[in-house]
């Protein structure tokens, strides 16, 4: 019975992600969610789209046992490189505050796609801190293209993710 109220408190502790979430004028539903005692994700992809081949994600992020925006946008960044040796990394402050947003642009070893993401991580009022993503894909042909866009795309969707980021439709 312990064992029960400790699991329950320990999900209670973060709020419920919402069913969908609402980006860049597309709607994006839940498609994997993940809880554990210190941390909560929930990653959505559209309807149409699956895990395994998106070329649109969002991703929120709850991790109770992490307090600096900065620190933790630091670790990720190594890990980005570790994995992903040809990684761009951006890491800028919002200003007047402890937010910061990440950006970088990735290939994974075989070069099956490329991939474009934005993050948003500030504290979540408690403790820890909070994360919103925002991820795009292209894989085989659209690479090219996709890669000569993201200059102006890069902005665009850092811009919106500084000022509006993800919303319940």
């Amino acid at each position: 019975m312990n064992a029960v109220i400790l699991i329950c408190m320990s999900v209670s502790a973060f709020a419920a992600p919402p069913a969908s979430v609402f980006f860049d004028e597309k709607v994006l539903f839940k498609a994997h969610e993940e809880s554990k005692d210190d941390s909560r994700i929930a990653e959505y992809i559209p309807k149409d789209e699956s895990l395994d081949s998106w070329k649109s994600l969002a991703g929120l992020f709850w991790f109770s046992e992490i307090s600096s925006p900065k620190e933790f946008a630091e670790a990720m960044m190594e890990s980005i490189q570790a994995s992903s040796a040809e990684a761009k990394i951006n890491l800028s402050e919002k200003p007047g505050s402890t937010d910061v947003l990440l950006d970088f642009v990735m290939w994974p070893e075989d070069q099956k796609f490329v991939e474009f993401d934005v993050f948003h991580i500030a504290k979540d009022g408690k403790n820890g801190i909070k994360a919103q993503q925002y991820a795009r894909r292209a894989y085989g042909k659209e690479m090219e293209k996709f890669l000569a866009a993201l200059p102006d795309e890069r902005l665009r969707l850092l811009n919106f993710m500084a000022t509006k980021g993800l919303k319940e439709p």
